[in-house]
C-alpha cells in the first residue's frame, strides 16, 4: 500500500546573504560571477578607492607631523624659556639704566617729567616681561605645550584610523563560504548602502 501526499514548498539553503556596500561609491571591480564558489574573507568587489587612499596618505602625513612636533617641543621648549629669560633680563637692565639716567637728568631739570615717566613705563614693561619668563621657568609652562602636542598626536592617530576604516569599507569581502547565486551590478555602477550587489548561498545543505 502506498500513500502519497503532494504539497508545494520552497527549497532553501542553510545560509544565504545579500551583499551590500557600507558606503556610497562607484564599483571599480566585481571579482565573481554567478555560479562561482567563494570562501570567507575573499574579495568580492572593490569600489573606487583613490580618494580614500589619498585621505589615508594625508592622515599618515598629519600623524608624522604631529609626532615631529612632540619631539620639537621636548627638545626646545625649556631652552626657549631660558633664552627668553636672558633676553628679558637684558632688556630690563637696559631700561633700568635708562630710568636712572632720566631720573638724574630730571633732578637737574635737563629733561621733562614726561620723558621720565616714559622711561619708568618702559622699565615696568621690561620688568614684567622678565618676571613672566621667570614664572614660566618655575611653572614649567612648556609642559602644557607638550601635553597639547601629544593630544594632537592622538587626534591625528584617530583620524588615520578613521581614514583606514573608510578605505576598508570600499573593499567588500565575503562573510561566508558558499556560491554566488545572483550578481546585481557591474563595474561602473554607482551603489549606495541600499543597493544589493551579490547574493551568496551555502548550498552544501
Amino acid at each position: 500500500v502506498e500513500e502519497k501526499i503532494l504539497r508545494t514548498g520552497d527549497i532553501l539553503p542553510k545560509t544565504q546573504v545579500t551583499i551590500y556596500s557600507k558606503v556610497q561609491g562607484w564599483v571599480e571591480n566585481i571579482n565573481v560571477r554567478e555560479g562561482d564558489r567563494v570562501k570567507e574573507g575573499q574579495v568580492l568587489a572593490t569600489l573606487d578607492i583613490r580618494e580614500a587612499e589619498a585621505a589615508v596618505g594625508q592622515a599618515q602625513a598629519n600623524l608624522e607631523a604631529a609626532r615631529a612636533r612632540v619631539q620639537q617641543v621636548k627638545a626646545t621648549a625649556e631652552e626657549t624659556v631660558q633664552s627668553q629669560i636672558l633676553q628679558t633680563r637684558a632688556n630690563m637692565e637696559l631700561a633700568e639704566a635708562d630710568l636712572r639716567r632720566f631720573q638724574e637728568l630730571y633732578e637737574k631739570n635737563f629733561v621733562a617729567r614726561q620723558q621720565l615717566d616714559e622711561a619708568r613705563t618702559k622699565f615696568n614693561v621690561a620688568k614684567a616681561a622678565y618676571d613672566l619668563a621667570l614664572n614660566s621657568l618655575r611653572q614649567k609652562t612648556w609642559e602644557n605645550d607638550l601635553a597639547l602636542a601629544e593630544a594632537q598626536v592622538r587626534q591625528a592617530r584617530a583620524a588615520l584610523d578613521l581614514a583606514q576604516a573608510q578605505l576598508q569599507n570600499l573593499i567588500i569581502l565575503s562573510p561566508m563560504n558558499g556560491g554566488v547565486t545572483k550578481r546585481y551590478v557591474d563595474p561602473g555602477t554607482m551603489v549606495k548602502d541600499t543597493t544589493p550587489i551579490l547574493n551568496l548561498m551555502d548550498l552544501s545543505e
